[in-house]
């Protein structure tokens, strides 16, 4: 393999470091954001661990605390018992945390 070759072969492999670690990273949010809107242990709706979607009563009033915080949600005109929630940065859990 050239010099070349083995400058991308080392690259790839720090790449899928990352991916790996990232994604299991973003499953243990997915696991935490959970524990944080129903700590009965009910699961978001899909399984996407970049977002979840929960149905929570009142989720416009929901959707206007977290706002308050300065976190963007989504709610869903045709059912109002739905929010949806991105995962926020490392950094951003204790607003979360607070909002909720």
């Amino acid at each position: 393999m050239s010099g070349n070759g083995c400058d991308h072969a080392g690259r790839l492999d720090a790449a899928i470091a990352i991916y790996g670690s990232t994604r299991t990273r973003l499953f243990a949010d997915a696991e935490r954001l959970d524990g944080l809107i129903d700590p009965g242990g009910t699961r978001g709706m899909g399984a996407c661990p970049l977002f979840r979607t929960y149905t929570v009563e009142g989720a416009k009033e929901m959707q206007n605390r977290l706002a308050n915080f300065h976190i963007w949600s989504r709610v869903f005109s045709y059912n109002p018992n739905w929010i949806r929630l991105g995962m926020p940065p490392l950094s951003g859990w204790y607003k979360l945390e607070a909002a909720i």
